[in-house]
């Protein structure tokens, strides 16, 4: 496997399910995957949107797409393996 210099994070949410706030879930993932990333020494880029994941027609999300289709990164960085499952659904 080749070493990881490279990662897209992508972070999305559509609801707040912990009654907290979108944003502040989301400033709270984005710091937990960029200490993450700061830890590994690993550059990052992250996308950031608030959609549904029925929603193909995310911008954030096909942007990321298209920098993967191009060999931009080595890796995606996600705060769920879920939205995995919900990006190659």
């Amino acid at each position: 496997m080749n070493e990881i210099k490279q990662v897209a994070i992508y972070l999305r949410l559509s609801r707040d399910e912990e009654g907290v706030g979108i944003e502040k879930i989301l400033a709270n993932h984005r710091k937990k995957l960029i200490e993450l990333c700061k830890q590994k020494k690993w550059k990052y880029t992250i996308y950031e949107e608030i959609a549904s994941s029925q929603d193909f027609d995310r911008p954030q999300l096909n942007a990321m797409l298209d920098e993967i289709k191009n060999k931009t990164y080595d890796a995606v960085v996600v705060h769920a393996v879920a939205i995995l499952f919900l990006l190659l659904y």
